[in-house]
């Protein structure tokens, strides 16, 4: 036996690429290059894949926004999950087998007066009801509200890059209409670009008047809620013989004469692993990277961008119901909207959160005949101020449902610290490159600076991250499939 002045060998592993999270992006990245014959580990502290944008099991319901001792942004809802997306790019490319419902639309319901409407932009007949019961835009000036949509959409690609600099304080003033700008500052409100003002024009251009945003629901056989869109791609590792190892905690990352040359991670009994790899991929908060590298290493302006997000950052508050069948409306019609419901409080229409039900279209999301209902705020408040948004929420919710008291089973509520959700999707910050700032080290998270909003970044980073490498790494001239993009700006 060794004395106490002796050490052991640390056990050593070498591997062409390891990931460290197994998140969303982390995941994607993992299922290309495993899929394209790379020796893949996949490492994640926590015991489940897909955190903390999946969902997490809980007494026979699958429960998103989850886990609690995950970093990084969550969702209940997927954006913009359908053909030409990147996230359904990614699934084509490396076979995984995604079954997605949707994509569906917002409805937003006013109190007081109790206005509903479907949040639809396809067209000024169909979005009227939209426009001016719950923007309070008159219907006689939807038309040029689409007239202001169209020219933007119709903005060049290196103009909205410039214009990612100009914010709404500046630009909405200049439409001349006040009600217009306020039609304007509750759309971004309501994608969560929050203070409005700040909203970034280029990037409001680029991910929502160009492409419209949706959102669908995963429909796994296995799993339910979003970790639907999780361990799919955890599936195309595995059979593709890739590794995902959990519980492994990140201790620092191996760096020398500026390449990032592998990591270092301990597992649940504190037992060190050390892994040689020739690429690193970073799925994790940027600026979290302090923790592993030494902040002397990188240059300072890459910190700068690292951080831009931070200021961006919200928690989330949410409240699940388990019901034991689905509620009836106050039309005693029973409940079939797949969709998301908002909350627009008073004359100013003040975001109030909002609920779905997810097993309507995820079977899993809950035990055979039973349901389940996910309200949640957003916002810049502490878990005082959430839970009382939420109070406010859960009495419309029963003036929706009159009777859904009844059918209440159990009921908990959850509260994640920021970051949590993606507030800098519109934000003008000027993320990091997917390129890190060491050699044979990717950046792939929602703080990467790609095209796409919320999910999208994540699945955009994730492609362009793993095409660079197989460019990298093949001698046959051209990768196994290349997404058009710029991998560090």
């Amino acid at each position: 036996m060794p004395t106490s002045c002796e050490r052991e060998t640390i056990v050593a592993e070498k591997r062409q690429v390891v990931i460290v999270g197994a998140s969303y992006g982390g995941l994607i990245a993992g299922a290309l290059l495993a899929e394209a014959g790379m020796d893949t580990l996949l490492i994640d502290e926590n015991d489940l894949v897909g955190q903390p944008g999946g969902a997490v099991p809980y007494n026979g319901y699958w429960i998103d926004w989850s886990h609690r001792d995950a970093r990084g942004t969550r969702d209940c809802l997927m954006v913009n999950f359908r053909e030409g997306g990147y996230g359904w790019m990614a699934a084509e490319r490396c076979g995984a087998q995604v079954r997605s419902i949707g994509p569906t639309e917002l409805k937003a319901h006013v109190i007081p007066g109790g206005q509903i409407a479907i949040a639809s932009t396809d067209s000024p007949a169909a979005a009227a009801p939209y426009l001016s019961a719950v923007l309070a835009l008159p219907e006689a000036k939807v038309a040029k509200f689409f007239e202001i949509r169209k020219e933007l959409k119709e903005t060049s690609p290196e103009e909205s890059i410039r214009l990612r600099d100009v914010r709404f304080a500046e630009w909405l003033p200049t439409l001349g209409d006040d009600e217009m700008a306020a039609a304007y500052r509750g759309l971004a409100t309501s994608m969560y670009s929050i203070p409005p003002e700040e909203t970034s024009l280029g990037r409001f251009i680029e991910n929502y008047a160009k492409p419209s945003l949706r959102v669908s629901v995963a429909d796994d056989d296995e799993v339910g809620g979003m970790q639907g869109y999780m361990e799919p791609f955890a599936r195309v590792i595995r059979s593709s013989g890739g590794e995902i190892r959990l519980n492994q905690k990140l201790l620092e990352m191996s760096v020398t004469d500026g390449t990032a040359r592998g990591i270092l991670v301990r597992d649940e009994r504190g037992f060190v692993t050390e892994i040689e790899a020739d690429y690193v991929i970073y799925a994790g908060i940027a600026y979290d990277l302090e923790n592993y590298v030494s902040k002397e290493l990188i240059d300072e302006s890459w910190w700068q961008r690292a951080y831009s997000t931070k200021k961006h950052e919200l928690p989330t508050t949410a409240l699940y119901l388990g019901l034991k069948e689905i509620p009836r409306k106050r039309d005693g019609v029973l409940e079939d909207w797949i969709g998301w419901n908002r909350l627009l409080v008073g004359d100013d229409r003040t975001y109030g959160g909002g609920w779905f039900i997810p097993s309507l279209a995820s079977k899993r999301s809950a035990p055979e005949g039973k349901h389940l209902l996910e309200a949640v705020y957003g916002g810049p408040a502490s878990y005082g101020n959430g839970k009382k948004a939420l109070d406010t929420l859960l009495e419309y919710i029963k003036a929706y449902y009159p009777g859904i008291e009844s059918l209440i089973e159990w009921q908990q509520v959850q509260y994640h610290t920021s970051p949590s959700t993606t507030g800098w999707s519109f934000s003008g910050s000027e993320r990091v490159p997917v390129q890190g700032p060491l050699q044979g080290l990717f950046m792939v998270s929602s703080t990467s600076e790609v095209q796409g909003s919320y999910q999208e970044i994540e699945a955009h980073a994730a492609l362009l991250a793993a095409d660079t490498i197989l460019e990298q790494t093949t001698n046959m001239g051209q990768p196994v499939a290349q997404v058009s993009g710029v991998v560090g700006r």
